[in-house]
């Protein structure tokens, strides 16, 4: 048991001498005790602790001055700073620690910089990695190494000046320096945890009496003004930016402001670390630029990246990227992402994206995206968004959510809820249409204005079957969509009876009614059929109808319908078929005129009388 106890504590041993010979030299620690003693004999001692050895010149490094200190596990560079108060100079190199005498100032020349430098740890002695020191005066700042080493240049003409040591999660902590003498080692204390009271549950009649609202229950315009902006804020795209850049925009809340800033790519610019903390008025960024924001103009010849908000001008050879608003115009030649609002006008070669509110113009050459607009909205091929007042103009696809203006797209409108009109050559789809839609096709839940294409779907509009003859089409089938002020109409019509044969009438139209009673109905037709023998289209008579009559409905699902209707017979001299029938399909005339093309055309007055259903 005793062996087994020896040996388990000889591997203790030799394991934290591993991993303190692991560490740099000047970042292995050591404890001194000196009263009234050489600094050569602090050095031997220091020396045994660390597993080291130090090189220097007796006749230039003092190390026959006595000194006296007390000093419990820090690390070796701290200790000679404390030993030498800055008059040495050291190198590192392996196990080896050079010093060299640091050089003397000439006489009557001020010093113009001097050097910060330290440790900074936790009450539990941890060292703290990327803490930041943080000179507000001269907007200067150095971040901790793994180490918790810092080191940091100000100006000398600027003391005593305040040194503010921030960490995340920690209590701030400021240092006064007074004098050029300055090695610091901080201690920094958590913040104590936010204590959460209990909530009681409320009560009906609380909620009631609070008038609580739900943001879901509330106009897209009212939720705007309510809803918070958009976490992560302080954290955007902060992975573009070196990890020293990144522990300031944690640690410092602090806002700092400059005229000019010149930048070369993200992480390095004349802000330094601080360029995620501040706003500039002007920003020229060679390859990319980050920035808290810009009060004026920045220009960029690939990337421009700010946290905050831009202002007046912002122009990027490839990308714009906003955390915060933009007040003015904002180009890029290929993208442009907002994180919230835009007032003024957005242009990109590809893509626009903004995930709050656009007021005034979104053009892009691809694809626009926004939560709410207010102007207008142009892609070269799609356009998306939550709410839109204005205009959304697209190559091919626009769609929204709810809609006041006009959409207008050469492909395909898709809208919840559009107040204005939808405008497309191929498909409009709607919930609710408030206005019209003009497509080739149009679908809509409900619609309270008018849809005008070849096909129109109103879910709760108007839809009829209709069993229907009149004197040239004894039974006649059609079937009515839209909506009650205009609808289409799709007709087949038979006629066995001619000249021994079956004329079979196909034929297309357009319907308008009002209602002049809470059971009557008045409007009219017009529609074109090709009336076919034997199913052969080629040079078949064509009949033009205008109709105008009544519809009684006898119950909820079934109506009558009845009136005078002026029809048009149109019989081309070449088509022999149906010489023999012509003469038969208008009951009479009152105008039988020839063409010199060799068309014949019949007028007469007729009537129909059908019956509706559903």
């Amino acid at each position: 048991m005793k062996y087994f106890l020896v040996s388990f504590l000889s591997v203790i041993l030799f394991s934290s001498l591993s991993f303190a010979t692991s560490l740099p030299a000047l970042e292995r620690e050591v404890s001194v005790h000196a009263q009234n003693e050489q600094v050569k004999e602090v050095l031997t001692l220091m020396a045994q602790q660390a597993g080291i050895q130090f090189s220097y010149n007796p006749a230039k490094v003092a190390v026959t001055n006595k000194v006296s200190l007390s000093l419990l596990k820090k690390p070796v560079r701290l200790v000679l700073n404390i030993l030498f108060k800055n008059a040495v100079q050291y190198k590192q190199k392996g196990n080896y620690i050079i010093l060299i005498a640091a050089p003397v100032p000439a006489a009557n020349v001020p010093v113009k910089k001097i050097t910060i430098s330290g440790y900074i740890h936790d009450t539990r002695g941890y060292k703290l990695i990327d803490a930041s020191v943080f000179d507000k005066k001269n907007q200067l700042s150095a971040v901790t190494n793994v180490y918790g080493f810092f080191s940091l240049q100000i100006p000398a003409n600027t003391l005593p000046i305040e040194v503010r040591v921030l960490k995340e999660n920690y209590l701030d902590t400021s240092v006064v320096i007074h004098t050029f003498e300055n090695t610091i080692d901080i201690i920094l204390q958590r913040q104590p945890e936010k204590i959460i009271p209990a909530i009681l549950p409320i009560t009906e009649e609380e909620k009631a009496e609070e008038k609580l609202i739900s943001i879901d229950s509330m106009p897209l315009e009212q939720a705007d003004t309510v809803l918070p902006a958009i976490a992560g804020k302080k954290k955007f795209l902060e992975q573009w930016v070196s990890p020293r850049i990144k522990a300031n925009l944690h640690n410092i809340s602090d806002t700092l402001f400059t005229r000019v800033q010149f930048s070369f790519v993200p992480y390095l610019s004349t802000n330094q670390l601080l360029s995620g903390n501040t706003v500039n008025d002007f920003s020229f960024n060679l390859l990319g630029g980050y920035s808290q924001g810009i009060n004026k103009a920045e220009f960029g010849a690939l990337i421009n990246i700010d946290r905050g908000d831009v202002k007046y001008f912002q122009g990027a050879g490839l990308m714009n990227l906003v955390g915060g608003n933009v007040t003015g115009g904002q180009f890029a030649g290929l993208i442009n992402i907002n994180r919230q609002t835009l007032s003024g006008a957005q242009g990109a070669g590809l893509i626009n994206v903004n995930f709050g509110k656009v007021t005034g113009v979104q053009a892009a050459g691809l694809i626009n995206i926004t939560d709410t607009i207010s102007g207008v909205q142009a892609g070269g091929l799609v356009n998306v968004c939550r709410y839109f007042s204005g205009s959304q103009v697209s190559g091919l696809v626009n769609a929204c959510i709810k809609a006041d203006g006009v959409q207008a797209a050469s492909l395909l409108n898709t809208a919840l809820t559009i107040n204005g009109w939808q405008c497309a050559s191929l498909v409009n789809a709607a919930g609710y249409v408030k206005g019209g839609q003009v497509a080739l096709i149009n679908v809509a839940d409900s619609c309270n204005g008018v849809p005008v294409g070849f096909l129109s779907y109103v879910h709760h509009g108007y839809h009829k079957l209709e069993i229907a003859g009149d004197e040239v089409l004894c039974t006649q089938l059609a079937f009515r969509t839209g909506v009650l002020s205009f609808h289409n109409i799709f007709l087949l019509g038979v006629n066995p009876f001619v000249n021994g044969t079956t004329i079979t009438g196909f034929g297309y139209g357009l319907g308008s009614y009002t209602r002049i009673g809470k059971k009557w109905n008045f409007g009219g037709d017009i529609y074109a059929q090709s009336l076919v023998k034997d199913f052969n289209f080629k040079n078949a008579p064509l009949l033009t109808t205008v109709f105008a009559g009544f519809e009684a409905k006898a119950t909820q699902k079934f109506s009558i319908v009845f009136g005078p209707a002026f029809r048009a017979l149109f019989t081309y001299a070449q088509a022999t078929d149906y010489l023999a029938v012509n003469n038969q399909l208008a009951p009479y005339s009152f105008t039988n005129h020839n063409f010199n093309n060799g068309t014949n055309v019949k007028l007469w007055v007729g009537g129909k009388i059908g019956f509706r259903f559903f």
